[in-house]
């Protein structure tokens, strides 16, 4: 799995001024933060919130839709950003801080919603806000922290579990009951196997990682 990890410069620092790319000079220019990439995350961001906000108001389906282009943009902006040689740090907090922003948002809402069951709702928040903690102490003691094949694949899962319980909304508001019960099962095997599995996987790595990485220079 290519995890797309940047080093502590932006890649284009690596590459002579007069050899970057267009698209890598404007990063050179904005400390990487105007890239292609960059913008793909932060217009991910907004449909999700977005598809959050339709599936509030029982727009099931355009809100499903949303949800599933905003998070297929994750994957693709580190895709670009590796294409484009544009990999760095501001574009990596970038995509972690909106990750959490999006997890948070889709969690208070669909649990609101009564979307998602409480149960399976609390243990990814859990598992969320200790990486979150983890992050935050990981910057305050100048120590490097990078996302793991178990955290991406535990970010997937979950999504991926998200997806099954609006779905299973979805279904329900049709009177498709049989089909929601299925998705609803769905969301909670992948809840499970996400969070439980691959989630507490990465957490622990993520943990050993604050305790073991040097610190960085400043």
């Amino acid at each position: 799995m290519d995890l797309h990890r940047p080093d502590a410069k932006g890649e284009w620092e690596y590459i002579p001024e007069s050899e970057r790319t267009a698209i890598q000079s404007v990063a050179a220019k904005t400390n990487g933060l105007l890239t292609p990439a960059n913008v793909i995350t932060v217009a991910g961001t907004a449909l999700v919130l977005d598809g959050l906000r339709d599936v509030h108001n029982d727009n099931y389906v355009s809100g499903t839709v949303k949800i599933g282009v905003g998070r297929v943009c994750d994957y693709v902006d580190g895709w670009v950003s590796a294409r484009q040689g544009t990999l760095g740090p501001v574009g990596e907090a970038l995509d972690a801080g909106v990750d959490k922003l999006q997890m948070a948002a889709a969690l208070g809402v669909l649990t609101k919603k009564a979307v998602i069951p409480p149960l399976a709702a609390g243990v990814m928040g859990v598992q969320n806000a200790l990486n979150a903690g983890i992050t935050l102490s990981a910057k305050a003691k100048n120590r490097e922290i990078h996302t793991t094949a178990e955290g991406k694949l535990a970010t997937a899962g979950q999504w991926l579990a998200i997806g099954s319980y609006v779905v299973a909304a979805t279904a329900r508001s049709y009177g498709h009951e049989s089909v929601a019960q299925k998705f609803r099962v769905t969301g909670n095997v992948l809840t499970a196997m996400s969070t439980i599995g691959f989630g507490a996987k990465a957490t622990f790595d993520y943990y050993q990682d604050l305790q073991t990485q040097p610190v960085l220079e400043s």
